[in-house]
């Protein structure tokens, strides 16, 4: 549901018209993301690596600014982000109060589909620079499942978070420029979770054309997801997840 809904916003967006183009400037752009994923589970102090897996992601994204001062721009991002691995673990692991011994093959699946919302105010804004600052709100459908083929667990960290956000980007000759977005350290939401996601691109202009433009994008994107369940901890489990997120990715934008 959250992937519908995410995904018809973004299109929704992006496909916005105005007629005031020197008042509103729309991009839009899709990524593909190769995303190298691993995930490290630790309970009462004994920890289990979980292999890397690489997979190839789209990313679909969508932005609006404009010279309305009281009025924040906007940025949206959809991630749909899974991943799957399994391994027999060298040490007992505990999920959802159901146990896996040590030796066991142990299957973990993670969800962490989630959908950028972030509005922001530009601090800088001019020929060769631009600085916005804002708050980066994810609204995330976060599962983890696994299972040693006869025990199915699964943790549901569904989530609404704020945190704060910063990106700019500098202009440099040749129609290029450098871009780079990062928003970490929730304010609003579980304290369980925290998330920190940057990334850094380089874009070239390949046509300007009256007024649309289309570039092309490469670059690299990290996120960091940890759990800590403090809460859970009074009543006799203590487990610590810790998800990285990481690989270089390439795509195309238009702006009008």
């Amino acid at each position: 549901m959250l992937k519908k809904s995410a995904l018809f916003a973004v299109i929704m967006f992006a496909s916005a018209t105005t007629a005031h183009a020197d008042l509103v400037d729309i991009s839009a752009g899709l990524n593909f993301w190769n995303n190298n994923a691993n995930l490290r589970a630790k309970y009462y102090g004994y920890e289990n690596q979980f292999n890397d897996e690489k997979e190839i992601i789209p990313v679909i994204w969508a932005k609006i600014e404009h010279k309305i001062p009281v009025l924040p721009n906007l940025k949206l991002r959809y991630t749909d982000l899974e991943y799957e691995t399994s391994k027999i673990i060298s040490e007992k692991f505990r999920l959802n109060n159901i146990s896996y011994t040590d030796q066991s093959n142990v299957t973990i699946k993670t969800q962490l589909n989630h959908l950028d919302v972030t509005p922001y105010y530009n601090a800088v804004n001019n020929d060769t620079m631009s600085l916005g600052i804002g708050l980066n709100l994810k609204i995330g459908d976060f599962k983890v499942k696994a299972t040693d083929g006869a025990n199915p667990s699964e943790l549901n960290l569904r989530d609404i978070s704020i945190y704060p956000y910063i990106g700019a980007e500098i202009k440099l000759p040749f129609d290029i420029s450098i871009k780079g977005n990062a928003s970490g350290l929730n304010i609003v939401g579980s304290n369980d979770v925290l998330i920190n996601d940057t990334d850094i691109a380089l874009a070239w202009k390949m046509f300007d054309v009256t007024d649309l433009n289309a570039s092309i994008e490469v670059g690299y994107r990290r996120i960091h997801v940890t759990y800590d369940d403090d809460f859970v901890h009074a009543y006799g489990q203590d487990l610590k997840l810790n998800y990285k997120s990481k690989g270089f990715f390439a795509g195309v934008a238009v702006n009008y």
